[in-house]
């Protein structure tokens, strides 16, 4: 038996309707944040081992679309799974919702499937579930499975995630740099560099030596929160030439408290990426000339180098 539930009103009803309703209190502190893109996966179900006979599970569908898939072969009356999703910059909880007994039995088996959307780029989740003989939790595909006899049957775990599509998050702060040129080897004949300026400034710093005529860069940089477009620009090859080196620098504004950031260059004999001063070098001969990576960034500004400093931050710092 397979019900499926969708809409807001339906999340309300599920509130009243399964008990009990376990609440936790929410902290967002995790050891470590991972991309929301490693919950993604297919419905699990605890119909028996080694999956036990309760569980519930988070998939993440994109776009802030996730589905809650609850799974129960059990007569255990006590038996019950909850989740709960705080956004850890409000501390506002975002979906929290508890589940009964009653979706199955050991005859016959049931399971459930509620739509729910999470709007936030910093959340925590916490699954829980208990039922005597064994139950699991899944966030995506990865199971945290809990069998008897243990200490207690209460399996629960809290993970924290970055909506953003990276696998890591890096602060702005370590893209300050100064301006890197693609005028030669080591660094190719084509760059492209982002560089933090401090309070949502950014330099978009082009080098071109090539005579290339198929060589380009571009740069997309996406707001991870609202997932609008902030930067979207690209470059040709006419801003040099080899006898005629030649960069350019273009201000851009990236007002968001977190955003991920596409590099791409293309060049015959090699180019550069650069996110401030860390660079990714692509040389030839590769298999494809498109050297492209995509990092995500919470705001930051970089330090002030102590050349620059003002009286007063110099006080403040020694």
């Amino acid at each position: 038996m397979k019900r499926l539930l969708q809409g807001a009103s339906v999340a309300m009803l599920m509130a009243s309707l399964f008990s009990p309703q376990i609440t936790f209190a929410q902290s967002c502190m995790c050891n470590s944040t991972e991309s929301d893109t490693v919950l993604e996966g297919t419905a699990k179900d605890a119909y028996g081992f080694p999956n036990g006979f309760y569980g519930i599970q988070l998939i993440n569908n994109g776009g802030g679309n996730y589905t809650v898939h609850v799974s129960d072969r059990t007569d255990d009356g006590a038996a019950f799974g909850s989740i709960v999703v705080t956004d850890c910059d409000s501390g506002i909880e975002l979906v929290n919702l508890g589940f009964d007994s009653t979706i199955g039995t050991f005859a016959t088996p049931g399971n459930l499937d509620l739509a729910v959307n999470i709007p936030a780029t910093n959340f925590s989740v916490t699954l829980t579930t208990q039922e005597f003989s064994g139950s699991s939790l899944w966030f995506g595909d990865d199971r945290v499975f809990l069998g008897n006899p243990p200490t207690s049957q209460l399996n629960t775990e809290t993970r924290c995630y970055f909506a953003c599509g990276c696998e890591t998050v890096d602060s702005a702060s370590n893209l300050g740099g100064t301006p890197n040129d693609a005028f030669g080897f080591p660094n190719g004949f084509y760059g492209i560099q982002l560089i933090n300026n401090g309070g949502g400034n950014y330099t978009v710093h082009v080098s071109d030596r090539t005579e290339d005529g198929a060589a380009f860069g571009s740069i997309v940089v996406t707001d991870c929160d609202s997932g609008v477009e902030l930067v979207n620009l690209s470059f040709d090859s006419t801003i040099g030439g080899f006898n005629n080196p030649g960069s350019i620098d273009l201000a851009v504004f990236i007002p968001a408290a977190a955003f991920r950031v596409k590099l791409t260059a293309q060049e015959f004999s090699g180019s550069s990426l650069w996110f401030g001063n860390d660079r990714v070098f692509l040389g030839n001969p590769p298999t494809s000339q498109l050297n492209t990576e995509t990092r995500c960034y919470t705001a930051g500004d970089p330090p002030v180098p102590v050349e620059t400093m003002s009286w007063g931050q110099l006080k403040k710092r020694f």
